[in-house]
């Protein structure tokens, strides 16, 4: 069981977009970096059509089969190999990947494992300590109890923080490892198996059972199709995808509709 994607968007050039139904069709302008390099369609204009489930505007754009005429792409021989165009176009649409937030830095964890109200009631009574215990016996005598309370704080916030950010480290490498995922993909009438990475607007993508959606896009060919959504709409129920609902959505998994 296969299905074929026509990959819409790459992931890190497109938000969120909700209420645009006021534009008009008519009104769409492609951009002249676009249009010059030979495309009728620009990034921000498919991430409206496919994030928003837009029958209408997919229409006026000719349906699949005209997205993928304006993307400059064949829905059976998928883009060409030349590696000029392939490159541009990448420049246009970017490439298939979000946007990494920054790592939080290890005196974030510090700060963090300090909140720990038991430590706070404890740096409290050191501070007591340390003062009545100057204040009755002098310095430095009278400073051990209180600076003793206070190294031992300090010693459990740093064995604290250093474990949750290795553990941090460590959760990022493993989902670096877990997104390293290999798709199939046709270009110039032959199938490639490259990294989700690699995806550019206008590929043909690949689907078997159990696969995850690489990449937004939309529905080109096959039959039984359903999309598990439950991580982007808390929906339990898969939604059937066919010619009359194409969009295909990232971090989603295609199945077989067993009927």
């Amino acid at each position: 069981m296969r299905v074929a994607v026509l990959v819409s968007k790459a992931a890190y050039k497109f938000t969120r977009v909700i209420g645009v139904q006021q534009l008009q069709l008519s009104d769409y302008v492609v951009p002249e970096d676009v249009k010059g390099s030979g495309y009728q369609i620009g990034a921000d204009k498919l991430g409206f059509v496919v994030e928003g489930r837009d029958q209408k505007k997919l229409i006026f754009h000719g349906g699949v089969p005209g997205i993928a005429q304006k993307l400059c792409t064949s829905t059976t021989d998928g883009l060409p190999t030349d590696s000029d165009p392939l490159k541009r176009r990448q420049e246009l649409f970017g490439i298939n990947k979000f946007t990494a937030s920054e790592p939080r830095r290890f005196w974030v964890f510090v700060w963090e494992a300090f909140q720990d109200m038991k430590l706070m009631i404890l740096a409290v009574c050191a501070f007591v300590s340390l003062m009545v215990g100057i204040a009755t016996e002098g310095w430095p005598r009278g400073a051990h109890g209180g600076l003793g309370i206070f190294a031992s704080i300090f010693l459990v916030v740093f064995v604290t923080a250093t474990s949750d950010y290795r553990q941090s480290l460590q959760f990022r490498d493993l989902d670096k490892e877990k997104k390293k995922i290999s798709i199939q993909v046709i270009r110039n009438g032959y199938r490639h198996k490259m990294s989700i990475y690699e995806l550019l607007h206008g590929d043909i993508v690949h689907l078997v059972i159990g696969d995850q959606v690489p990449a937004d896009g939309l529905f080109v060919s096959g039959f039984s199709v359903l999309i598990d959504e439950s991580s982007l709409t808390g929906e339990s129920e898969p939604v059937m995808v066919s010619d009359e609902n194409p969009f295909l959505y990232q971090v989603v998994r295609f199945k077989m509709d067993p009927s």
